[in-house]
Order: C-alpha cells, then sequence, then structure tokens
C-alpha cells in the first residue's frame, strides 16, 4: 500500500510541476508583458517555447503587439506631418496677413497719392490767379495808407488807418497760404549732403517759435553717423512739427526732442504733453487741406509727410487725448529706397 501511495504522490508532483511549468508560469509571464505593454512599452515580447495552446496565445499576443506598435509609428508619422503641415499653414497665414497689411497701406497711399495729385493741380492754378489781385489790392493798401498818414489829413478817423492794417496783415495772410499751395504744387526736389542729425535739430529750434513757458528735454547724441538728407526741407520738417508741438501746449508744457541710430535708421521723435489728438483724426492729420486750428488750411504736415517720403523715411504719429503728442521720423543711413517695417 505504501509503495503505491508514494508513486502517486509522485506523480501528482511531477503533474503540478508540468502544470507550473507549463501552464502557469507562461500564463504569468504573460501577464507582466501585458501590463508592460499597456504602459507604453511596445517594445516587450513574449518567448514562445510550445506550439500548444500557451505557445499559440503568445504567438498572438506578439503579433497584436508588433501591429500595435506599427500603429503607433505610423500615428506619429502622421502627427510628425501634421505638425510640419500646421507650422506651414502657420506660416502661410502670417504671410497673408503681411500681404493684407502691405496691400491696405498700399491702397492707402494710392489714394493719398491721387488726393495730393489732385490738390496739387487745384492749388497751383488757384494760387496763380489770386497771386495777382492781392499784389494790386496790397498796393492799393500801402498808397492809402502813405495818403491818409499825411500831416495835411489830421481829420482822417484813427480806425480807418487801424482797417487798412488789418486789411494789410490779412493780406500778408492770404499770401502766405497761396504760397504754401504753390510750394505743395511744385514737385519736390532734392539736395542731400552727409548730415549730422544732431545739428540740423538744434538749428531748427533755434528757429522755431516758442513760448517761454515751454521746458525743453533735449536727448541729442553727438556721435550719430551722418545721414543724407536735403538740410533745408528736413530743417523745415523740424521747425513746423517743433511749433505745432509748442501750440498744442497754450498754457505750457513739456518738448521732448530726442534722437537715436536704430537697425539702418536715424530715428528723431518729437514729443509734447499737450491736448493730444482725436483718435478719429490723427490718420487724417498729413492729408492735404486738413487742420484742426482756427487759421490755417492744413498744409503744413502734409508738406512735411512729402519731403519725409521723399528721402524714403516714415512720420508716425501717436498720441492720448489729455496726454500728449509724439512724432517719430525715420530717415535711412542708406538711401535705398527701403523703409523701416
Amino acid at each position: 500500500i505504501i509503495p503505491v501511495g508514494f508513486v502517486i504522490v509522485l506523480v501528482g508532483i511531477g503533474v503540478s510541476y508540468f502544470i507550473a511549468s507549463g501552464v502557469v508560469r507562461p500564463v504569468i509571464n504573460l501577464v507582466k508583458i501585458t501590463e508592460r505593454v499597456a504602459s507604453g512599452d511596445l517594445e516587450q515580447s513574449v518567448e514562445i517555447r510550445s506550439r500548444d495552446e500557451i505557445g499559440m496565445l503568445a504567438s498572438r499576443f506578439n503579433q497584436m503587439t508588433k501591429g500595435l506598435k506599427q500603429l503607433m509609428d505610423e500615428k506619429e508619422g502622421v502627427m510628425i506631418e501634421l505638425r510640419g503641415v500646421n507650422e506651414e499653414l502657420s506660416s502661410i497665414n502670417t504671410e497673408l496677413v503681411q500681404t493684407n497689411e502691405q496691400l491696405k497701406d498700399a491702397q492707402e497711399q494710392l489714394v493719398r497719392t491721387e488726393k495730393l495729385a489732385a490738390v496739387g493741380t487745384l492749388a497751383s492754378g488757384v494760387s496763380h490767379e489770386l497771386r495777382n489781385p492781392l499784389s494790386a489790392i496790397k498796393n492799393a493798401v500801402f498808397f492809402l495808407k502813405r495818403k491818409l498818414s499825411n500831416k495835411e489829413s489830421p481829420d482822417i478817423d484813427a480806425r480807418v488807418i487801424q482797417f487798412l492794417d488789418i486789411m494789410d496783415k490779412e493780406i500778408d495772410r492770404s499770401t502766405k497760404i497761396i504760397n504754401d499751395l504753390l510750394g505743395f504744387a511744385r514737385v519736390i526736389s532734392l539736395s542731400k549732403i552727409p548730415s549730422d542729425i544732431t545739428v540740423v535739430v538744434n538749428e531748427a529750434m533755434s528757429r522755431a517759435k516758442m513760448a517761454e513757458n515751454i521746458k525743453v528735454s533735449k536727448n541729442l547724441p553727438s556721435n550719430l553717423p551722418m545721414v543724407m538728407i536735403d538740410v533745408n526741407k528736413i530743417g523745415q520738417v523740424f521747425i513746423n512739427l517743433i511749433e505745432n508741438a509748442c501750440q498744442a501746449m497754450p498754457d505750457g508744457g513739456e518738448l521732448q526732442i530726442s534722437t537715436r541710430e536704430s537697425k539702418g535708421f536715424i530715428e528723431i521723435e518729437i514729443a509734447d504733453s499737450g491736448c493730444g489728438i482725436p483718435e478719429k483724426t490723427i490718420k487724417k492729420i498729413f492729408d492735404p487741406l486738413f487742420t484742426t486750428k482756427p487759421k490755417g488750411i492744413g498744409m503744413g504736415l502734409a508738406v512735411c509727410h512729402g519731403i519725409i517720403e521723399k528721402h524714403h523715411g516714415t512720420i508716425d504719429v501717436k498720441s492720448q487725448e489729455g496726454i500728449g503728442t509724439s512724432i517719430l521720423i525715420k530717415l535711412p543711413l542708406e538711401d535705398k529706397n527701403a523703409r523701416p517695417s
């Protein structure tokens, strides 16, 4: 009896070992590898040691893992392509936005050029027609004032002389307007020479009309490179802008003038602490015949804009009502018809 029982135990142990080594261990190993694959490690594979059901299961699992890895690789490739396409689309969109902005600027410039041409033609014709009558009237006023100021006519009302003085001043004002119109109508020709912009700015400041209640702050480096400009015309621009800034501060304020070099351009900034410009008005201030002043015809800034454009530069304005206005001029150091971006 004992030998038979012993044999049965041995057989049971053998069967258990067979089951453990042939079934349980491979299944446990498969479970572990499955967990690794589930965590994202698709490089794992199950070692096939038999051709039974466990071996077939391992083989199918390896095929599934291989297929899954292939799909993930393809997905990654598609994602890389999509990123490339998105970057290309983003670049195209950026170029489209820039192109649209350039087209808009070009259209505005074209409209402005046509408007300037029309105003120039009109100004030229009207100015010539008005100059001669004004000259005749001025001569007549001069003659009358001379006659009436004669000591032999003491009974002449002083108000007559006063009115004649007013006429004389208004004729001079009208003549100046006509000269401005003629100046605008003429084609701007430049006589450029290498110039120190600091010297030109200082000269303009000495000639501009500034009230005593204006505080002037200057930042004008003496080591800036020379710039090719028409000194007289650029000086005219500076005088006009400085006087406009001072007129915006009737109760006093601060005028800041600075120069600097930046990216191949000389920059000149003229800023005031005046009343500022309404937002709806800013885009119009360089248009001919546009003005917010009670006197004047709105040609000064239009002429300034034309002079700066002729130098292949730019003139831009920033303003806040109640805070002040800043005008930035950029002049190229090398005249290659290129404007700053």
